[in-house]
């Protein structure tokens, strides 16, 4: 897709992409996806005295600037992290970190639970193995027996979703948690697109395209 060595511009990370144009593709992949590769992990938690990880480092706003870039990709509203769900979020983040298990339901007896953990995970988008903008990518890609209407996708790029929170973790795995369930619930959807394509028309970054080929 990409012509190696092609000048680019830089390009407004919070304006919309004309898919149809290859050259504002390329500008928007350079400038808005690659910077957030080599955002560095804050390793500030710790499992075994059950502290979340400090919130609003650089890696969490690239997480954020991840999620943003498939929202501007797809032609849908950008998203805020609201720092109430950041925290929550964390705490869910740090159960899932502690236990290894991936789940959305947790009982007292699980490693580092509390009330507010249990309750992010009710209410998040959770993986173990990957986090920060890989795991972004991950769920986008939804692979999976499990993820066949794509749910985590679907969700990250909601034309009504306007607040998350951000719970990102290490411990016996990495873990990610993402507050997204009922803040999207008041909201009606936006008149622009008409539906949600993901990979979108028109031109597409190849290395974005589903590895678990589930196209939605």
């Amino acid at each position: 897709l990409f012509l190696i060595g092609s000048a680019y511009a830089e390009f407004n990370c919070t304006q919309f992409i004309h898919t149809n144009n290859i050259l504002e593709v390329q500008d928007a992949f350079v400038s808005c996806y690659i910077p957030s590769m080599f955002a560095i992990p804050t390793r500030s938690g710790d499992i075994r005295t059950c502290t979340p990880t400090i919130h609003g480092t650089s890696f969490h706003m690239a997480t954020l600037d991840r999620i943003n870039f498939y929202r501007i990709l797809t032609n849908v509203p950008l998203v805020r992290e609201d720092p109430l769900l950041t925290e929550l979020s964390g705490w869910g983040a740090l159960i899932i970190a502690a236990s290894g298990i991936e789940s959305h339901v947790v009982t007292p007896g699980w490693p580092c639970y509390t009330v507010e953990g249990s309750l992010a995970l009710q209410n998040s988008v959770v993986q173990t193995g990957y986090w920060g903008p890989s795991g972004i990518d991950f769920f986008i890609s939804d692979q999976g027996i499990n993820n066949i209407r794509v749910g985590h996708r679907r969700a990250l790029i909601n034309p009504r979703l306007q607040t998350v929170g951000l719970g990102l973790q290490t411990g016996i795995t990495s873990a990610q948690s993402i507050w997204i369930i009922n803040s999207w619930f008041n909201h009606s959807r936006p008149v622009f697109p008409e539906c949600t394509a993901f990979p979108t028309p028109g031109y597409f970054p190849h290395r974005l395209l589903p590895s678990s080929r589930l196209w939605s």
